[in-house]
């Protein structure tokens, strides 16, 4: 009950929901729409950031917790000072590469950045503040022997603090760590399937089907299902397509003319090349231009519906309209058979609107327009409107149908070619813009430019997260280089597991793959931060290091946590649920967890950046005070003249030293008493030392310093001054020749040039 953490966890969630809040508030304030993908995706998102850093900062004070109550202020001052850094370097790369993912044209995936941006930056805030000090209540209350919901009650002869290990950190340390360290064959051979894995799901990614199937967002039982599989199954006629015909600068008042007609209608006496004379060639060749049925075209019914022949068109004496279905009154032919096939240019707007309001008889006149286009066309007035007479026509449209279409790509295909119709229709016509509707349109539209939106707003994020790596890890290109890659890696991964999966690409999937690169962020920042300040000496000390210490908060904080909720969506009713969010998060859990645990950590062992205070040190440093340490090609440095190679010792039979718990000596040298080797009146201090690999000093009287740089003979295995030498014999045979300086070296005649000079390690 005193160990138990349950408070701190509680208020970790309760963190996370009120970052969320905060974000809904100012944006819904400021008038942002929060969407559906909002409110699913930004919480998930939040939480796996907010439980990583929570667990980083629980097991930090776990291994290094305070002596007594008045020392908890300042003990979690110092842990999180070494923690900070880390948890400003993901939360700053997420906060910035959601906010570039604003920038994109679509409005959910704009959306998502700004609230996912600003969520991150305040849970972040909350955790720098509100966060430490409940970390610091709990404890100062295990500290003092409470128990843990039950503050005001404890046991004073219980244990108040426990370095035990987790499970998980035993797992790493003891099992995972050293298996994965084990040979460099291993981590050679790990790097190559990670890589090969990568260029795998580069290949798969111009394979992935784009768009959103109706049937997706339903759940299981609807019925709704069943009706979309008979329309799929038995309809034989598309959804209907309107080619508009827009009017730029409203001088449609030539549309009367002979000449214009004939750009468009596709009667005997029209052009061939008219457009639509074009649009009906297309409805001929289905198959490739999805346009099934040749366009209705009230301009030419219109010329029909004028014709005396038909008697369709009839006045009364006073001029008004007369309907086809009046046959008791006088009525009068609107037209004379003199006038020809088509009305003189005075007459053409006299007669439209009753040829629009005119119903179909199929006794008497079937040309009636009022069923088929009555909203056909938009008519332009006079400015004082004086009669009902139009004098102008803004926009007309021409309808037509598609062929049958029952998937996605069916869908984005017809539309596409319907553009391709209408851009060469547009260049039949004069003065006027053509574009195709249909009620799928709207729906479709996005899946045009989703895979230029998709490279655009992945790479804004992923140079982002090199951009502020690159800052916040003190300009140092290495690190942030190798961030940034691990980064790529999973996000293309990702797109490997779309295509395995069947999961398209869409504005739902777009939104994960945004979410990805944060969440990336968030598996691989801590272990490359956690490297560089490691104060292990080599790329393979530094590494497992890194690993050892960070990689159970990584696996526990996000992994676990992320891996238990995210099972309950398998058993989703919805199968947008179960694709979009179960599959592909994860999808982004496994591969985060294999990458920053597996893949990562071997990488550094290979190519990372060893400069730290240390190695940036011009001064070089021998293990005098490590019992049974092994040279190793890791950067322990010990002398190059040694014989066999120091780098064959690694794999000659034992246990490397990095691998078991001797690890701690290179952090913790003990050095001897000055006080047994001080002499008053002779004692000469050393520099100090800037390095906790550094040789402890020791104190002797001044000697003279020697004439002459020591032989081969006496650098090796006879006395040896200014500093003295022994050599040391690992468990694979290997000798190595350590040395240790005295106050000997620093004589008041000699100088660092000489030291250098004589062969002493400087």
């Amino acid at each position: 009950m005193i160990q138990a953490k349950s408070v701190v966890g509680l208020s970790g969630v309760i963190i996370v929901l009120c970052s969320v809040a905060c974000s809904l508030g100012i944006f819904s304030f400021l008038g942002w729409e929060a969407t559906l993908i909002v409110i699913e995706v930004v919480p998930f998102l939040v939480l796996a950031v907010g439980v990583d850093n929570i667990y980083i900062l629980v097991q930090a004070l776990q291994k290094d917790p305070p002596k007594s109550v008045s020392q908890v202020p300042q003990q979690i001052s110092i842990v999180f000072g070494r923690i900070g850094p880390s948890m400003l370097l993901s939360a700053c790369c997420e906060t910035v590469a959601f906010s570039l993912g604003a920038m994109s044209s679509m409005p959910a995936v704009r959306n998502f950045s700004l609230y996912a941006a600003l969520a991150v930056f305040v849970n972040f805030l909350l955790q720098c503040t509100a966060f430490l000090s409940v970390i610091t209540w709990d404890l100062k209350r295990q500290m003092s022997g409470k128990y843990d919901c039950f503050c005001c009650l404890g046991n004073q002869d219980s244990e108040r603090s426990s370095n035990r290990k987790g499970v998980v950190s035993v797992v790493i340390e003891k099992y995972w760590a050293p298996a994965l360290f084990s040979s460099k064959c291993i981590r050679g051979a790990v790097v190559a399937l990670f890589f090969f894995i990568s260029c795998a799901s580069i290949g798969m990614m111009n394979r992935i089907e784009i768009g959103l199937d109706q049937t997706v967002a339903l759940p299981t039982y609807s019925y709704l299902g069943d009706y979309y599989r008979d329309i799929f199954s038995q309809l034989r006629v598309g959804p209907p397509v309107y080619f508009v015909f827009h009017n730029n600068d409203y001088t449609w008042q030539r549309f009367p003319k002979r000449t214009a007609q004939d750009e468009i209608c596709m009667g005997r006496s029209c052009n061939s090349s008219s457009a639509l004379n074009f649009l009906k060639r297309q409805s001929q060749i289905s198959n490739y231009s999805t346009i099934a049925t040749p366009p209705n075209s009230w301009l030419d019914d219109y010329f029909t519906w004028l014709d005396p022949t038909f008697e369709c068109c009839r006045t009364y004496f006073n001029g008004t309209f007369c309907p086809s279905t009046d046959r008791s009154s006088t009525c009068y032919s609107c037209l004379r058979k003199s006038d020809g096939e088509r009305p003189p240019d005075h007459s053409f707007f006299k007669h439209l609107p009753a040829f629009l309001s005119d119903n179909p008889n199929a006794d008497y006149c079937s040309k009636g327009g009022h069923a088929l286009y009555a909203d056909a066309v938009e008519f332009a007035y006079g400015k004082s409107r004086i009669t009902d007479q139009p004098v102008a026509i803004k926009a007309a449209y021409f309808q037509s149908y598609h062929t049958p279409l029952h998937t996605s790509r069916d869908f984005i295909k017809a539309y596409r070619r319907a553009l391709d119709i209408a851009e060469e229709m547009s260049s039949q016509v004069s003065n006027m813009t053509v574009y195709p509707y249909s009620v799928f349109y709207l729906f479709y539209e996005q899946y045009l430019t989703i895979t230029d939106e998709t490279i655009i707003n992945l790479l804004l994020c992923i140079m982002s997260v090199f951009l502020m790596s690159f800052i916040l890890l003190g300009f140092n290109l290495g690190p942030a280089l190798i961030t940034t890659v691990t980064v790529a890696m999973i996000t293309v991964d990702m797109f490997g597991l779309m295509y395995l999966w069947n999961i398209t690409l869409n504005a739902v999937s777009l939104v994960n793959l945004v979410m990805s690169v944060g969440i990336s962020v968030e598996f691989s920042s801590h272990i490359v931060k956690s490297f560089t300040t490691s104060k292990a000496v080599g790329r393979m000390d530094k590494a497992y290091d890194a690993l050892v210490r960070t990689g159970p908060s990584v696996l526990s904080g996000i992994t676990l946590t992320k891996f238990v909720g995210i099972v309950v969506l398998a058993f989703a009713k919805s199968q947008i649920f179960e694709i979009f969010y179960f599959r592909m998060y994860l999808g982004i859990v496994i591969l985060g967890a294999l990458h920053s645990l597996v893949f990562l950590p071997t990488l550094l062992s290979f190519i990372g950046f060893t400069n730290n205070f240390a190695a940036a040190s011009k001064t070089h440093y021998e293990p005098t005070h490590l019992k049974d340490v092994s040279p190793t090609d890791s950067g322990v440095n010990v002398r190059e003249d040694v014989s066999p190679p120091v780098n064959a010792a690694r794999y000659a039979g034992y246990k490397p030293s990095f691998l078991s718990p001797q690890l701690d000596a290179y952090r913790k040298p003990t050095a001897p008493p000055l006080d047994s080797y001080r002499q008053p009146a002779l004692y000469t201090p050393l520099p100090r030392q800037d390095s906790l690999y550094s040789t402890p000093a020791t104190c002797k009287p001044p000697s003279k310093p020697p004439s002459k740089p020591p032989t081969q003979d006496q650098s090796v295995g006879g006395s040896r001054s200014p500093s003295t030498s022994s050599r040391s014999t690992t468990k694979s045979g290997a000798s190595v020749v350590v040395s240790t300086m005295t106050d000997n070296d620093f004589g008041a005649t000699e100088s660092f040039s000489d030291i250098r000079k004589y062969g002493v390690a400087v």
